[in-house]
């Protein structure tokens, strides 16, 4: 089972629910490689603008927008941290061969690609 640049896009109760699925259906000795971001990369200007997105009310931040003063993203990313992630597979009996850092999510996230097969003994 191979999923890329999927999961970033679902909120993650959601994500976990196919993960959990997956695994689930995964064949004995099969192979589930995939990807996820783990947290946004934020830095220098990057974070500030962040920080003045998130605390600014919606109704500001529309009329903003509608001056083309920011920019509205077109998809929603979500990340789940990299531990949480680990942990979740093994509690769906899932066991993890191999985790990289993977540039997939852009260079704003901190993303990883999971390779993980199903645990024999569940």
């Amino acid at each position: 089972i191979y999923s890329n640049i999927v999961l970033q896009h679902m909120d993650p109760q959601l994500s976990k629910q196919y993960l959990k699925e997956l695994i689930r259906v995964l064949a004995p000795r099969g192979l589930f490689i995939f990807q996820l971001p783990s947290e946004e990369n934020l830095y220098g200007v990057k974070k500030i603008k962040r920080l003045i997105k998130n605390n600014l009310p919606p109704l500001i931040l529309n009329f903003l927008y509608k001056l083309g003063l920011g920019e509205k993203s077109k998809m929603k990313m979500y990340g789940i941290k990299k531990d949480e992630i680990e942990n979740f597979l093994k509690e769906c009996g899932g066991k993890v061969i191999d985790t990289v850092q993977d540039q997939s999510a852009g260079k704003e996230w901190i993303s990883f690609r999971y390779c993980v097969t199903k645990d024999m003994e569940t």
